[in-house]
């Protein structure tokens, strides 16, 4: 009986140290697979971070390499154990590979490509150090309104006078304003035009192929209108420009878009509707309170809150010579704005702050919103598509500038302040 009571206990014994081996093994797997998991997680955290900084910081990314090639200040190790790109949210299932050595470790992911490079995606997936855990974090990314929505709807004002050289002209085909001033227009001996929509067309962005065939040469129809003598400029295809005189009928297949309002010259002394000056309101206003209106701050809250870059006027004429995309550009001091690379496009325009006077260089096409605290001059002979303001006016403004009133242009200026993440969202599961 005592054997047999032996053996029961140390049958018990065994299996109770078997039990509890067991249990112990299996809490160590869970404590290693926590610990793999969470050190994935806290790679894709780290990942997105980095991502976010640099979006934050002004990276064009146009230009990055996806997956993203992550900077020397980032840790090799954390590096090499995580994988970052920007996507496009037109497809959002993403997902990471098996490795981060993978040809494609972040899967499904578009880049982002128009009104998507100002709110990309930024996606980051982690892996453990023995690959056996990954993890995936997403946040959607966005500038910040430059502007309160509809704040401008004029292509050039300003509380002064507005004094012009050369040929100047004033293009609107959204509405029936092109120019705004609180003083008077100074024509002196320029050639001053301007040109609305035709109450026959319906309003669209410059860039819709239906109304201009080619990008190339879809603002340039109201110079060759004017060479012939006529008020209206019909659109058709490339290989059969066709201009209606006094915009009657079309005939062919065109179709009529602009109209002429303005015409003031040496030969023509034609002052349209869509021209108001000598507005006393607009007049009134004092660089502060002319800022606000359209800005919706103070400036130095603008400046502090809104503004993606501050730069000096040497810093802003380095940058804007080799081109800028998609930021609100602060700049203290007055410039010269020159360069051969276009600033700006319509899918990422650019809006510049010049706390003092600008002068426009010769060729400059420029997508966005300019704005100076001084006058604007130069001896432009470039594009502006988008808007004009101008508290102190226009001075020796010659050349053979053309502001064109763009609402596409516009509408993309409500993404480009300050970059930063949207909030609600972050999240760190795929989409099924």
């Amino acid at each position: 009986m005592a054997l047999l009571f032996s053996v029961v206990i140390l049958l018990i014994s065994t299996l109770t140290v078997f039990v509890a081996s067991r249990s112990t093994l299996s809490e160590q797997r869970l404590s290693a697979n926590e610990a793999r998991s969470r050190a994935a997680f806290e790679h894709a955290q780290g990942g997105l971070d980095y991502a976010v900084g640099e979006f934050a910081g002004g990276l064009d990314i146009t230009s990055v390499s996806s997956p993203l090639a992550m900077g020397g200040e980032v840790p090799e190790g954390l590096a090499a154990r995580v994988r970052v790109a920007f996507c496009s949210p037109a497809a959002a299932d993403f997902r990471c590979a098996d490795t981060p050595d993978a040809v494609t470790p972040i899967q499904n992911c578009q880049p982002p490509a128009g009104e998507y490079l100002l709110q990309p995606f930024a996606v980051a997936c982690g892996w453990s150090d023995d690959d056996s855990a990954r993890h995936i974090v997403v946040q959607r990314l966005s500038g910040t309104p430059a502007f309160p929505s509809g704040a401008v709807n004029n292509p050039l004002s300003t509380p002064a006078s507005a004094g012009m050289g050369g040929s100047f002209t004033v293009v609107n085909y959204f509405n029936n304003l092109t120019y705004w001033a609180g003083g008077s227009l100074d024509y002196g001996n320029a050639t001053v035009k301007s040109f609305i929509r035709n109450p026959g067309s319906t309003p669209t962005n410059y860039s819709d192929d239906s109304v201009y065939p080619s990008e190339s040469d879809i603002y340039k129809s109201y110079q060759l209108a004017d060479a012939l003598g006529d008020q209206c400029a019909v659109i058709t295809d490339e290989s059969d420009r066709i201009y209606n005189s006094k915009c009657k009928a079309p005939t062919n297949k065109s179709t009529t878009h602009l109209l002429q309002s303005t015409d003031k010259g040496a030969n023509a002394n034609t002052i349209g509707a869509d021209v108001v000056d000598k507005d006393i309101n607009l007049a009134a206003l004092s660089e502060a309170d002319f800022f606000r209106q359209f800005f919706g701050l103070d400036k130095a809250d603008y400046k502090d809150s809104v503004a993606s870059e501050v730069l000096t006027p040497g810093e802003a004429a380095d940058k804007f010579a080799d081109g800028a995309h998609g930021e609100v550009i602060w700049v203290d001091g007055d410039l010269t704005l020159s360069g051969n690379e276009p600033i700006g496009s319509i899918d990422r325009p650019v809006v510049i702050v010049v706390d003092g006077d600008l002068a426009l260089g010769a060729g400059i096409d420029f997508y966005g919103v300019v704005y100076t605290s001084g006058s604007l001059s130069g001896n432009a002979n470039g594009n502006i598509y988008g808007a004009v303001l101008a508290h102190g006016g226009t001075t020796n403004l010659n050349g053979n500038p053309t502001i064109f009133y763009d609402e596409a242009v516009l509408g993309n200026t409500m993404k480009v302040g300050r970059r930063t993440v949207i909030p609600g969202s972050w999240r760190d599961w795929s989409i099924e």
